[in-house]
Order: structure tokens, then C-alpha cells, then sequence
């Protein structure tokens, strides 16, 4: 039960972000390497996105500072 809620959660951020894109159909994901993204990244591997119809990109950063400095500068969309 815990699983389908984090995915339709997932799945449901990453509509309303696409929502808010202008040109590119692509979500850029910014992530760091702990298991609270396990799932995101699962996901990603499994081809979830894919089957959704998502183009969503994991983009993994060692530190939240150059997470959100990636954020602020606009290369990632969340």
C-alpha cells in the first residue's frame, strides 16, 4: 500500500511539473545519493517513467548545496 501511494505521489509531482514546462518535455530530477531517492531511482530503472509516458532525467549530486545551486540556476526542474 506504501508503495503504490509513493508512486502515485511521484507520478503526480512530476505531472504538475511538467505542467509548469515550457518547451521540453524532459524533467530534469536533481538527487542525492541516499536511500529516500531509492525509489525515484527504481523507478527510473524499471522504466516506470517510460510507461507513464515521462521523459524524466536522475541527475545525482554529492552535496544538497550543488543540488541547489543547480535548482536556482535552472538546470534542473526539481
Amino acid at each position: 500500500m506504501l508503495k503504490k501511494i509513493t508512486c502515485i505521489s511521484v507520478i503526480l509531482l512530476l505531472v504538475l511539473t511538467v505542467s509548469c514546462k515550457k518547451d521540453d518535455n524532459k524533467i530534469r530530477l536533481g538527487i542525492l545519493p541516499v536511500i529516500d531517492t531509492l525509489p525515484l531511482i527504481v523507478a527510473d530503472a524499471e522504466g516506470l517513467f517510460k510507461e507513464a509516458g515521462l521523459d524524466v532525467e536522475l541527475i545525482v549530486f554529492n552535496s544538497a548545496l550543488e543540488k541547489e545551486a543547480a535548482l536556482t540556476g535552472g538546470s534542473i526542474d526539481a
